[in-house]
């Protein structure tokens, strides 16, 4: 690969050591099977999909920030149930909301912070747009009129 050895023209030219990894040579890891694949696929522009990253990198802090501005203006903390107002919101700062909803509930009743997955949370976001109800994380979120309300889910039944 021309970087690498270019990286490593540099590295001997000012003197300093460099090691060859050796799982830089094995496919069990995900950096080694990318870099075979933009190698063998030379159209991959490596620094136009870099620029790509850093882009939606700042489109993501952006989003983030948006989100936590509206924060205030849209949602309601009583006790340990948080409700919020997504009317006329992109999806995205939809999902940041109810995240971030989610999110309080759990602290609020001693949960693990983070660690739940989110592959649920489209499913969640179209029921109550639909004005529907739904659990993930363990928090139950409805669907009331233009609000939505999210709190600890009640204990599951069981037969």
């Amino acid at each position: 690969d021309d970087r690498r050895a270019e990286l490593r023209a540099i590295a001997k030219a000012v003197g300093a050591p460099f090691v060859d990894d050796p799982g830089n040579a094995d496919d069990a890891f995900d950096r080694t099977r990318f870099r075979r694949l933009l190698e063998a696929n030379p159209w991959l522009d490596v620094p136009a999909i870099a620029l790509a990253a850093a882009h939606a990198a700042d489109a993501d802090q952006a989003l983030r920030a948006c989100a936590d501005m509206l924060w205030d203006d849209v949602a309601k903390i009583e006790d340990d149930q948080v409700s919020l107002d997504p009317s006329d919101l992109p999806d995205e700062v939809r999902r940041r909301l109810a995240t971030n909803a989610i999110d309080r509930v759990r602290h609020a009743h001693h949960l693990p912070a983070g660690g739940w997955r989110v592959d649920g949370l489209d499913r969640l976001l179209a029921a109550l747009l639909s004005g529907g109800t739904g659990t993930i994380a363990g928090v139950q979120a409805r669907a009331v009129g233009d609000r939505w309300h999210f709190r600890l889910a009640p204990p599951r039944r069981s037969h």
